[in-house]
């Protein structure tokens, strides 16, 4: 899918949102040859998206049927909700509520879990960590409501 121009460059030139599927042992990446250099390192985004993903469907060979297309030097950013030992109930609370209401399926992964699918790849400062702790904003207080988990690695570019 690509956005009007002005929706997905804000005012630079070239800028591009592209939506591909995420189904497992897909070629995600068919199209973009048009508007991205496929040869050229690009940023995939995966914000919000993995949990969404049952363990059937394998959410590892996604996020590799990506990177598989994509040059070295890309970046892959990724955030995913974790299971949270410290408010299991509400957790557990909201996500049958939300499963309830919307039927789609929502799977808490293990930091250990989402850790597994980076392998081969240059992990960026500062590391696999809850959102709030990745680059918190100055003077914030308060507890996410939902466990999440943010991640940026890198596409080595030797191999």
């Amino acid at each position: 899918m690509r956005l009007p121009d002005r929706a997905t460059t804000s005012g630079r030139r070239g800028g591009r949102c592209l939506s591909g599927g995420t189904a497992a042992g897909r070629r995600p990446l068919p199209r973009c040859g048009k508007t991205l250099d496929l040869s050229r390192p690009i940023a995939v985004v995966m914000n919000a998206v993995l949990h969404f993903i049952p363990d059937d469907q394998r959410p590892d060979r996604i996020v590799h049927a990506y990177l598989d297309q994509a040059a070295p030097g890309s970046y892959l950013a990724l955030t995913h909700a974790a299971p949270d030992p410290t408010h299991p109930d509400e957790q557990n609370a909201v996500l049958a509520d939300y499963q309830k209401t919307t039927g789609v399926p929502f799977t808490n992964r293990t930091p250990e879990q989402i850790a597994a699918w980076l392998d081969g790849l240059q992990i960026q400062p500062p590391g696999l960590v809850p959102i709030d702790v990745w680059r918190p904003a100055p003077e914030t207080e308060g507890e996410p409501m939902l466990l999440t988990y943010g991640v940026l690695a890198r596409k080595p570019i030797d191999g």
